[in-house]
């Protein structure tokens, strides 16, 4: 009887795990993925989106999302191969097509990107503003500064809401060019600081949390001598994202300017420790060392500064 009760007791309890099992609802992959890209974490999307394509390998739509984070994590073959699978099961995903676009932009093809981002803004679907941009990008990295700038107005007819498109205007807007032109002047034929600070609150008044918005506004704020709202809006592009070497060194070349050395070293300083290969950081201190004339300190400083530049190349972004 014992014996008996005990294998009733065993099949039972199989029982009701097996009922609890079938109870639980199904894991959705591809919607935890997407919570993952949101909150940035693109190693974790991925690993998801495996879990799901690994079942359901005829998903355009998740190897589209895959695509873009290997593009986050620089795994540039993969993001191609994602998106050509991407397209050979569903030809007419357009965002399947936009990203495929911007990576011939990121490869300098420029044929080939224009190619369809033309066929993208044809349709007049979901993706014709983000094509206006991508557009505006390659005319910019070609300087065609003044088509460029054509291309984010179309961006922003096309979508009033893309916080992008009034961002990348707003740089056209602020950017000293640096390139010989026909004339000498031609650089500050699109500079508009006025211009550029409204397209900026626009961009960041659609997306709070745009930190590079909300840096780049500073800089205009204090290339118009208005320091109080420039560092106002630098001060919370570090709070928005306190990682970004970028943004200390901004605060940083500000505070030399006004000859706060001390203030300014803090910030170089805060800049090297998250990022140890810009030049400009440790140049930036070492002048500072220069002027309180701590000349050891200044000497260390622009040594490295000097190795670290002759191995950087600057690249022309946005």
């Amino acid at each position: 009887m014992n014996r008996l009760s005990r294998r009733f007791k065993l099949i039972f309890s199989l029982i009701f795990v097996l009922v609890i099992i079938n109870c639980q609802p199904p894991v959705n992959h591809y919607e935890n993925a997407k919570k993952e890209w949101l909150n940035n974490d693109f190693l974790g999307a991925i690993i998801e989106l495996n879990c799901l394509l690994n079942n359901d390998f005829r998903n355009d739509s998740a190897f589209v999302l895959r695509a873009k984070c290997y593009s986050k994590i620089l795994k540039h073959e993969k993001v191609l191969n994602d998106l050509r699978k991407a397209l050979d099961i569903n030809i007419n995903n357009t965002e399947a097509r936009l990203e495929l676009s911007k990576y011939y932009v990121s490869k300098s093809d420029t044929s080939r990107a224009n190619k369809m981002l033309d066929s993208l803004i044809s349709l007049k679907g979901k993706y014709v503003s983000e094509a206006w941009i991508e557009k505006g990008k390659i005319n910019y990295f070609n300087d065609k500064f003044a088509l460029s700038i054509l291309n984010f107005d179309k961006a922003i007819k096309a979508d009033s809401t893309n916080y992008l498109a009034w961002y990348y205007r707003a740089i056209m807007r602020s950017t000293f060019f640096d390139k010989k032109f026909q004339t000498n002047n031609y650089s500050f034929f699109l500079l508009d600081f006025d211009k550029a600070i409204v397209d900026f609150k626009k961009s960041t008044s659609l997306k709070p949390d745009f930190a590079d918005a909300w840096y780049r506004l500073g800089l205009v704020y204090l290339n118009k001598f208005d320091s109080t709202n420039g560092i106002k809006a630098i001060n919370l592009s570090i709070s928005l994202e306190p990682q970004n070497p970028y943004y200390y060194l901004g605060r940083a070349d500000y505070c030399f300017r006004q000859l706060k050395y001390e203030r300014a070293i803090e910030d170089y300083s805060k800049s090297i420790r998250i990022s140890q290969i810009d030049p400009n950081a440790f140049e930036g201190r070492a002048n500072c060392y220069k002027a309180i004339e701590k000349i050891e300190l200044f000497k260390e400083d622009y040594k490295k500064a000097y190795l670290l530049r002759k191995d950087f190349k600057k690249q022309k972004v946005m």
